[in-house]
């Protein structure tokens, strides 16, 4: 980037060679525009399979958080998608969060935030209303279908996210008032702004003005950190656009 304060981006670590990705990861931890770590894994490869261990150890000792980014028209499929009568609105609303879905159970699930202290999780583009009956759902359903999860297990999903270590960006489309419920659920800590700028789902020029107007609703302190606060403690933000400024 011309100028790594303003523009950041993520190392992209390939299920398929592990090793490899953690020595990318290792490589460039410290450069400038760094700010998290993608999996990109293909598909039937869980993200708790143990051959992926490299890729976790290499992003928690360079403080990189393990983001996840939502698709619909490539893997992982959601449940049913064959089942939507190939109407894609349907399919696109199953598919962007359940991607997210999927991610975020499994990375807790798994003890990987007991093994890893620094590490963080966070899904972007997977909408973010879901959050609070899938992390309640999950909690009951692993106490439920016990010898699901590791016997070490050290919290729950809702312990971990009251930990702070995950992390989910906002869907503007979800409106204010859905915000706010997630919010009063799981705490202030947890949603970060996206514009989904430049595709066709932002509002741009008007986006941020039009979010920061929810403070009415969100309240003041929320609403910083929805814009600003949540978003550099989940990115590893070694500059920022202020740096070096006096």
């Amino acid at each position: 980037a011309a100028d790594p304060r303003r523009l950041k981006s993520m190392v992209m670590a390939l299920g398929t060679d592990p090793a490899w990705s953690a020595k990318v990861i290792e490589q460039h931890a410290g450069e400038d525009w760094v700010a998290a770590v993608w999996p990109l894994l293909p598909e039937g490869m869980p993200i708790d399979l143990p051959d992926l261990e490299p890729i976790w150890a290499a992003a928690d000792e360079a403080d990189l958080p393990i983001m996840y980014h939502a698709f619909t028209i490539e893997t992982p499929y959601f449940p049913g998608y064959r089942d939507v009568w190939d109407n894609p609105a349907m399919g696109r609303c199953a598919g962007q969060t359940w991607g997210g879905q999927r991610f975020i159970s499994f990375m807790l699930m798994s003890g990987m935030l007991d093994r890893y202290p620094r590490l963080r999780v966070g899904t972007l583009e997977s909408g973010h209303g879901w959050l609070p009956h899938w992390l309640v759902r999950l909690t009951r359903q692993i106490d439920y279908v016990r010898g699901s999860v590791p016997a070490t297990l050290k919290h729950t999903p809702l312990e971990y996210v009251q930990m702070g270590r995950v992390f989910c960006s906002i869907d503007f489309s979800e409106g204010a008032a859905l915000t706010k419920g997630a919010i009063d659920l799981i705490g202030d800590h947890v949603f970060m702004f996206a514009s989904d700028y430049p595709h066709p789902e932002t509002i741009f020029p008007d986006h941020a003005d039009t979010v920061i107007a929810w403070r009415r609703e969100l309240g003041e302190a929320a609403t910083q950190k929805l814009m600003w606060e949540n978003a550099t403690r989940f990115l590893r933000l070694m500059s920022t656009p202020w740096s070096g400024r006096g």
